[in-house]
């Protein structure tokens, strides 16, 4: 297994999306912005078949949930003071190497 982390600007997302699909993606504390929301929708289901965001309750981050969850299957579990949302369905494929995007 392979780990790669990213720091990705959410409106030039170009590069981050030609290194996936990743088999899973990890998000942490991305909702801090309500802008945040519109494009995240959009990168997540392209770069990755499942998900896990975690946030520490952010006001965005219900907006989003409403949002993704209308196009996405989801749960959400609280640990240690952060809700973690483990969101699947997007529509990008999967790959035979395992590749995780971290932000």
């Amino acid at each position: 297994m392979s780990v790669a982390t990213a720091r990705v600007d959410w409106s030039a997302p170009d590069e981050l999306i030609g290194r996936g699909p990743f088999d899973l993606v990890l998000a942490a504390d991305v909702l801090y912005e309500r802008a945040a929301v519109a494009p995240l929708l959009s990168l997540l289901p392209r770069i990755g078949n499942e998900v896990w965001l975690a946030d520490p309750g952010r006001p965005a981050a219900a907006a989003f949930l409403e949002q993704a969850r209308r196009r996405l299957v989801g749960a959400t579990t609280a640990r240690d003071g952060m809700d973690i949302h483990r969101l699947s369905g997007g529509g990008a494929s999967r790959t035979s190497g395992a590749r995780t995007a971290r932000r």
